[in-house]
């Protein structure tokens, strides 16, 4: 599925995307305050036209503790996946993570109007960063943790109450089981496509 040459410069490389996503998310907040009009997802504007929400709402946060319960996983997360996959391949991760939590909000929960933040997204990350410790050392506590992050959603979606968060704006858990399959999918779909090209 991956491989440590997937990245040119090996995997060892700075996760600069990263720390680009995070000082956006950062900036967006300290320029436009919380939630802000023009980036957040907002259904009635995408439906009018203004698409880039679907990728910008999700590095916009409705207060301070929203972001940085946000930024610390995405510097962690982001950072050693980055480093195993190299920026492009995470880039990749990181674009379908959003679009598939997008995907979820616009298809699944029309009656949702406004949605913002990371954590939905990162469960697609946490994912496909488990996938490739786990291909690398076979550790443990690697199902472990993921194992929790499942009952984690089904306990948060079952309650519609975040277990460690609580913030201005209401919870969407559902988001969060959303971006985890998304990283599956990913998964699968990059998997069968690079077996198809070995296979020719």
């Amino acid at each position: 599925m991956f491989s440590r040459n997937d990245n040119h410069s090996g995997w060892q490389q700075q996760p600069w995307l990263t720390a680009i996503l995070c000082a956006a998310s950062l900036l967006f907040f300290l320029l436009f305050g919380e939630a802000s009009a023009t980036l957040v997802y907002d259904r009635t504007a995408i439906a009018q036209g203004a698409i880039w929400r679907l990728l910008t709402g999700h590095f916009i946060h409705c207060d301070l503790p929203h972001l940085l319960w946000n930024l610390l996983p995405l510097a962690l997360i982001g950072g050693l996946l980055e480093q195993r996959i190299g920026w492009r391949r995470f880039a990749d991760v990181t674009i379908v993570s959003c679009l598939g939590v997008s995907s979820w909000l616009w298809f699944g929960r029309n009656e949702l109007l406004l949605y913002c933040g990371l954590s939905g997204m990162l469960n697609g990350l946490l994912v496909v960063l488990l996938v490739r410790i786990w291909q690398e050392n076979r550790h443990p506590m690697l199902p472990l943790i993921g194992l929790v992050a499942v009952l984690k959603i089904i306990v948060e979606t079952t309650t519609q109450e975040a277990i460690f968060t609580h913030l201005s704006w209401a919870g969407f858990p559902e988001a969060h089981g959303a971006g985890l399959v998304t990283g599956i999918l990913f998964l699968v779909i990059t998997s069968e496509a690079k077996r198809s090209v070995n296979s020719s």
